[in-house]
């Protein structure tokens, strides 16, 4: 009887010791993240995805106003594209050109930020940047968000 008592004992002390994975919002991460979307038209709306450093997605329209959650990545393509910020040298490229129909992404480490922004009619020389922005949205193009329609190139 006692080596039950001890059996139940041993297996519930691992439950106490178990890692809490703590959930951020974009506004509240302190880490690197980026930040990519579209927006103008008529009604000015606005898409925007924000991607952590932990592998944490998510997605805000300028009707729903609060971040949502979406799937988080792996950790390996999550390195993949942070990696890509300095293999690509995309904070070197000073683009700032939104036009009517303008794309966006937006690069935070710290307190240091940059963002490129761009439209058709003004697209960046340095076109690693639109393929940064393809493979984003490739990432998120097959989720589905409160009446959102998804940004394109």
């Amino acid at each position: 009887m006692k080596f039950i008592y001890i059996l139940m004992f041993c297996t519930a002390i691992p439950s106490f010791f178990k890692c809490k994975t703590t959930t951020y919002t974009p506004d509240t991460y302190e880490e690197e993240k980026i930040h990519f979307g579209s927006g103008g038209g008529f009604a000015g709306s606005l898409t925007e995805y924000s991607l952590l450093s932990n592998g944490q997605l998510f997605a805000k329209t300028s009707h729903q106003g609060e971040w949502q959650t979406l799937d988080t990545q792996d950790k390996k393509t999550t390195k993949q594209l942070f990696d890509q910020i300095q293999n690509l040298h995309l904070k070197k490229i000073d683009h700032n050109i939104p036009g009517n129909m303008y794309r966006f992404v937006n690069m935070t480490k710290g307190k240091e930020t940059h963002k490129i922004v761009w439209c058709n009619e003004s697209k960046p020389q340095n076109e690693s940047i639109i393929t940064f922005y393809d493979i984003l949205i490739h990432h998120v193009k097959d989720i589905t968000l409160d009446q959102t329609n998804y940004p394109e190139r």
